[in-house]
């Protein structure tokens, strides 16, 4: 977009493009009030793209990072279930898998006992493997994550220190500069833990899913943030905005409900079978 000034004096806007083949194409796009307008309006549209790719860009690597740790979370949270004895079939819910002989997990049992030593190798490549068996109720497989979740001291001890640096660097960006509020919303953000755990049994596996729905709405409180921010003229960000906002509700709610039925399980006639594996702290 420039302005050209003839020699009458005048001034007339010209938005310039380049073509595929490499030529540049000049059109007129009019002069005097109708021109300011027409070129306030591509200013703005520029200033949106440029906001838009500035946000993409900020949020990206901490959005990667979250995903990351959700993940790592929920694979030891399945994993827990799937060695105690419970399925989640067709994800109608997790139950005690009747279906399944008790031979089969005596079977797994005594093949993790005699698997004693230490766990080598990529953690989460393994936990994704048995997973994978595990839900098909592979007796090896389910043995496999006996033996990390019994031998793996530290991978709750890691799992939460993971998530807390994620807590922190969406913190630090909801808060930006401000001290005082970066000192609030960690005091709030320890409260909501405090007010979650206080309603459990204070297991890691409760531990853990506490942890990653602090994170999941720290994500969703910058998000929803981001888009009071929009004004309505922004609809390009505005899109974005509401997508990821709808994503992160999502994962919320479906981390809240994942904390309901694990504490329906601690209550169940089954609650033994969990605990054997996840309820003493580290």
């Amino acid at each position: 977009m420039a302005w050209v000034q003839r020699a009458n004096g005048r001034r007339y806007l010209y938005l310039s493009k380049r073509m595929p083949d490499g030529r540049v194409s000049s059109t007129y796009l009019g002069k005097g009030a109708e021109a300011i307008r027409e070129a306030n309006r591509l200013f703005e549209k520029k200033a949106q793209r440029q906001a838009l790719h500035q946000e993409k860009r900020q949020m990206a690597g901490i959005e990667a990072e979250t995903e990351r740790c959700t993940k790592q979370l929920s694979a030891v949270h399945e994993a827990c279930l799937l060695a105690a004895g419970f399925h989640n079939p067709k994800g109608r819910g997790w139950r005690w898998n009747r279906e399944v002989k008790k031979s089969a997990y005596s079977e797994a049992r005594s093949n993790g006992k005699k698997a004693c030593g230490d766990v080598t190798g990529d953690i989460n490549h393994e936990l994704t493997a048995f997973l994978k068996g595990a839900r098909k109720t592979e007796p090896s497989a389910i043995a496999g994550l006996q033996r990390i979740l019994s031998q793996q001291k530290g991978l709750f001890a890691n799992l939460l220190r993971a998530a807390c640096k994620v807590q922190m660097k969406w913190i630090c960006l909801i808060a930006k500069d401000d001290l005082f509020r970066k000192e609030v919303l960690i005091q709030e953000t320890k409260a909501l833990k405090g007010s979650l755990l206080q309603e459990g049994n204070g297991s890691n596996l409760e531990i853990i899913l506490t942890e990653q729905i602090v994170l999941l709405y720290l994500q969703l409180y910058q998000l929803v943030l981001n888009q009071i921010k929009c004004t309505e003229a922004d609809f390009l960000i505005a899109e974005l905005r509401q997508q990821k906002n709808e994503s992160a509700a999502k994962a919320y709610m479906k981390s809240l409900k994942t904390m309901i039925v694990l504490r329906k399980i601690f209550k169940g006639r089954y609650r033994a079978h969990l605990q054997a594996y996840i309820i003493k702290q580290e």
